[in-house]
C-alpha cells in the first residue's frame, strides 16, 4: 500500500500502469492527520491523496533459458539441503529429481510465474508421496516451498 499526496499521483500511477505484470487499484480521497473527536466543518483544507495498491509478480524469464541447466542446479541446491538439514539420504535425491521434472514441464509449457512452478513441484510430490514417505522427515510442501524460495533467490 502507498499512499501519495502530490500533484504527480497520477502520472506515476499511470507509470506503474504501463508495467507488466503490475495489478494497480486507485482510491483518492482527502487526507488528514488527526484523532478522537473531529469537527469535519472545521477542518481545514487537505489535500486529495492517491491510494496505490500494486503487486508486482516476479517473473522467471531472467533466468536461463536451458530448463534441463537450471532444473539441475534446482536439484542439487534441495538435495543439498536436506542432506545438510537432515542426513544424507536416497529419498532427498529422488525428491529433487521430482522436482526437477516438475520445474522442467512447467518452463516448457511456458509457465514463467514461481508460484505456478511451486504448485506443480508440490503437485507432483504428493501424487507419488509413497515413494517418499517411508524415509522423508520432510513433507511435499517443504520442497515447494524450498523451490519458492531458491527461485525467489536465483531472480
Amino acid at each position: 500500500l502507498l499512499l501519495l499526496c502530490t500533484d504527480s499521483a497520477q502520472a506515476f500511477v499511470q507509470f506503474l500502469r504501463a508495467g507488466k505484470g503490475v495489478s494497480v487499484s486507485v482510491s483518492t480521497s482527502p487526507s488528514f492527520i488527526g484523532g478522537g473527536n473531529i469537527n469535519k466543518n472545521k477542518l481545514p483544507p487537505t489535500p486529495t491523496c492517491t491510494q496505490l495498491n500494486a503487486i508486482e509478480v516476479p517473473s522467471l524469464d531472467a533466468l536461463d533459458d536451458n530448463h534441463e541447466k537450471e532444473a539441475s542446479r534446482l536439484a542439487k541446491s534441495i538435495t543439498g539441503w536436506l542432506d545438510d538439514e537432515w542426513i544424507p539420504q536416497e529419498v532427498h535425491v529422488q525428491m529433487a529429481e521430482s522436482a526437477k521434472k516438475s520445474y522442467i514441464t512447467a518452463r516448457n509449457n511456458g509457465e514463467t510465474e514461481i508460484m505456478n512452478v511451486m504448485t506443480l513441484v508440490v503437485d507432483d510430490l504428493v501424487a507419488n508421496w509413497r515413494e517418499y514417505d517411508k524415509d522423508a522427515f520432510v513433507n511435499a510442501w517443504d520442497i515447494g516451498n524450498y523451490v519458492s524460495d531458491y527461485l525467489h533467490q536465483r531472480i
